[in-house]
């Protein structure tokens, strides 16, 4: 993002795209959200643009102790399950 932004086109930023839906709700802004959380949003509107393509990875913290644990394990399979049928929406797809 750094290499296609200029400085002056950022007027504010946040590490939590929950925190940058919430921005925009009180701003003319733009910004760029996870599908399925700005298409989730009615009052925001989603621009197609020309934004290059961005994987951001779900990251579960724990615990060193826990690493490698059956329980964590279990969670871990558990989300993954969960995610799966939103996995269309966590990519962009508006039809489900």
């Amino acid at each position: 993002m750094a290499r296609t932004l200029q400085p002056d086109d950022v007027s504010a930023g946040a590490d939590s795209f929950c925190v940058l839906a919430e921005m925009l709700l009180k701003t003319n802004a733009k910004t760029i959200l996870p599908c399925i959380l700005g298409d989730t949003r009615p009052e925001l509107l989603r621009v197609e643009c020309d934004v290059p393509k961005m994987d951001v990875p779900v990251w579960l913290a724990c615990h060193r102790d826990l690493a490698g644990s059956d329980r964590l394990n279990h969670l871990m399979d558990a989300l993954e399950k969960l995610m799966q049928p939103h996995l269309g929406a966590l990519g962009g797809d508006r039809s489900g």
